[in-house]
């Protein structure tokens, strides 16, 4: 009789204490990037990591860089993906290896079956509606590189001479900020556009920066990019004419080497995407949507006719004296 008791009284505390049977789940975000090795998605990652303990929510991170030996990225991304739903995610921070909607409907298609909001990261497949974009804000990035090259340039002149490189071919994102660019200095009737040039590489950028310098005589104020990857091409061909101080120089996106030049004293300015904190943004973004908080957009897009939903990540201007907040990124500079 006693044993009976026993068992009736151990059944009952299971079904009225579950959580003592069984760990309680917890949120679970999922993130499929379609190259965790650059320091962009270094940075973003690190940011979610953080963001992930502060939040308590697991984080599933799965980066297609790191897919099977002859597998393709498109069939790699699908594999992590099915994955994660497989893990039970609760939503889905989404950087698509490709915008080709042939190959993202059926992860989409997935997605809305089973209830799994998708928060897309710094770009997203064409003509699908995804719940939320995530990115940086190209445009204002662009105006700000513009305003502060103006500032420092006209501050002891009238007018000035600049030069603007803007993006390579096909590239929409760093178009948008040349567009920033030039919203800037269109304002400004001090402003003397001398040349917009397309440049993809440093040593192309070399080449033009130099032979644009021999055609105007060094008369050269600003230099402003939209792509920081270029700069150093920019910078040797200044330091060739002798123009490193007597030039300001501008450009968007904090890469390394363009870092070393700013430390060097050489570099004026340096526009920050500020990564970490993107990653951070995002994930809280995919958190609202679980939890079904409204999120209020900084910007609606046109998608090829769906409109999506975008919220901007932060950017930040640093010079010489800031450059230490990306220490953290770069640690090898400071040794």
């Amino acid at each position: 009789m006693k044993v009976k008791l026993l068992i009736t009284l151990f059944i009952s505390a299971l079904i009225l204490f579950p959580g003592c049977s069984e760990r309680k789940k917890g949120i679970r975000i999922g993130v499929c990037v379609a190259d965790g090795r650059k320091a962009a998605y270094t940075e973003i990652r690190r940011g979610m990591v953080e963001e992930a303990k502060r939040l308590k929510v697991d984080l599933i991170w799965k980066d297609v860089s790191r897919r099977k030996k002859n597998e393709s990225t498109v069939a790699a991304e699908r594999r992590f993906i099915y994955e994660m739903f497989g893990e039970g995610i609760d939503a889905l921070v989404w950087n698509p290896v490709t915008p080709d909607p042939k190959f993202d409907y059926v992860i989409i298609r997935k997605a809305r079956q089973r209830k799994v909001p998708i928060v897309s990261l710094d770009g997203y497949p064409r003509r699908l509606r995804v719940s939320l974009l995530v990115e940086p804000n190209y445009v204002e990035m662009g105006r700000m590189a513009a305003k502060a090259a103006v500032e420092r340039t006209l501050r002891y002149r009238e007018r000035a001479n600049f030069i603007v490189i803007e993006e390579p071919p096909k590239d929409e994102n760093l178009r948008k900020v040349t567009l920033g660019i030039y919203d800037v200095l269109d304002g400004y009737q001090g402003v003397n556009l001398l040349a917009g040039i397309h440049v993809e590489s440093p040593f192309r950028a070399l080449g033009l920066i130099n032979a644009l310098l021999t055609r105007y005589a060094d008369n050269v104020q600003a230099i402003i990019s939209c792509n920081t990857d270029v700069m150093p091409g920019v910078m040797e061909a200044l330091r060739a004419h002798g123009l490193l101080d007597k030039t300001v120089t501008v450009s968007v996106g904090a890469g390394r080497k363009t870092i070393r030049y700013l430390l060097a004293g050489e570099h004026d300015i340096e526009i920050d995407p500020m990564h970490r904190e993107r990653g951070k943004l995002a994930l809280k973004m995919a958190l609202k949507l679980v939890k079904g908080e409204r999120i209020d957009p900084d910007d609606m897009i046109d998608n090829l006719g769906v409109k999506l939903p975008v919220k901007y990540g932060p950017a930040r201007a640093l010079d010489r004296r800031r450059a230490y907040l990306l220490r953290e990124v770069y640690p090898d500079l400071w040794r």
